[in-house]
């Protein structure tokens, strides 16, 4: 009779999507009035390791053995590759398998400050965020030490065999971005009465900073 193995893949597949939003109030009559809102979402895909090992791995194939982002290897008690696997198989093939996983979040927040009770607005606040990552990573297909037979090499594929049992994980990119916005206004620029509000306020400040700088020259 005649035998293949093939080590196939196992994929884990993870979304979550979370939302959020609150509104507060500050002061007894409230002088501000704040709310934010947020909302984020992830998106995984990950492939579970699957393995043959043993602390002594013995395969006889007279066919095709095929590792998709497996591992095939014999390992002692604490995990090491111990030497004692071997694998004796007319062909073999191995491919890599892909890891991703992809993130938004998005926020958003503003406050107003004044008088509600007089229906005025003195200060308004903006604050916005938006944050995103990629990332992508490879298992690869892995064979431990041992005796290694493969009778018809030509027609078998290992350019993307590893054979560190420790190390069977490759970074692809891991990209992150940020957009930010923070701003606040002054409402009193907005009218007549307000941008001369403001510019007495300028002059209040220079004449406290004169007047500093005076007594500082008296000491």
């Amino acid at each position: 009779m005649h035998y293949s193995l093939k080590l196939k893949k196992i994929i884990l597949t993870l979304t979550s999507t979370s939302k959020s939003a609150s509104l507060s109030l500050s002061g007894l009559t409230p002088s501000s009035v704040g709310g934010s809102a947020s909302n984020s979402d992830s998106n995984s895909k990950t492939t579970l390791l699957t393995s043959v090992t043993g602390n002594k791995v013995d395969i006889n194939v007279n066919k095709d053995t095929t590792l998709h982002g497996s591992l095939l290897a014999a390992q002692d008690a604490q995990g090491n590759d111990n030497g004692q696997l071997t694998l004796k198989t007319d062909t073999l093939h191995v491919s890599s398998l892909s890891n991703t996983s992809d993130s938004k979040s998005i926020s958003a927040g503003g406050n107003i400050g004044g008088s509600i009770q007089d229906n005025t607005a003195s200060n308004i606040s903006l604050d916005y965020s938006n944050d995103t990552t990629h990332s992508k990573t490879k298992t690869l297909a892995t064979l431990g030490s041992g005796d290694i037979q493969v009778a018809d090499t030509t027609n078998s594929d290992t350019a993307m065999l590893n054979r560190d049992i420790k190390d069977n994980t490759v970074d692809i990119y891991d990209i992150s971005s940020h957009q930010g916005l923070s701003g606040e206004l002054d409402t009193r620029l907005l009218t007549q009465n307000g941008r001369a509000q403001i510019a007495e306020d300028v002059e209040r400040s220079k004449r406290v900073v004169e007047s500093v700088k005076f007594r500082g020259q008296d000491t």
